[in-house]
């Protein structure tokens, strides 16, 4: 299952001054709320004050692209796939997927070569770069 989760910690700014900081994360391949929130606690206990503070279920359906360099950030693609069901009647299935990528046309380039994989029946709908720090899995 995949879960979207919010951290705050606390850090020190250039004068010296205590900063919360929030941050978002995708985890994904985790089957309990307890686990996301023990995984962020483990990969983050180097950071002052943290506090799991939000996680609930993603709308995302499957991570496709791991993170290859550093400032990639992380983008979401909403596909629909058209379809006519047993009674005639047309209908669509929506799906998100997560990867990361650097630059906008990157991103664009890559759902489409991802696409031609044998996914004619899908169209791209909607990409988004999103404000999700990382992606883990479990």
């Amino acid at each position: 299952m995949t879960y979207e989760a919010t951290i705050t910690y606390i850090t020190r700014d250039k004068n010296g001054n205590d900063k919360q900081v929030k941050e978002s994360y995708i985890i994904d391949n985790v089957e309990t709320f307890a686990q996301v929130e023990d995984m962020l606690y483990q990969k983050f206990q180097n950071l002052t004050d943290i506090d799991v503070v939000a996680i609930k279920r993603s709308n995302i359906n499957e991570i496709i692209k791991p993170k290859t360099t550093d400032g990639e950030s992380v983008w979401v693609a909403d596909i629909v796939q058209m379809f006519t069901d047993e009674n005639g009647v047309d209908k669509e299935m929506r799906y998100k997927f997560a990867f990361f990528s650097m630059f906008p046309d990157t991103a664009f380039q890559y759902v489409k070569d991802y696409l031609k994989q044998g996914y004619d029946d899908m169209e791209l709908v909607g990409l988004k770069k999103t404000r999700f720090q990382d992606i883990f899995v479990g």
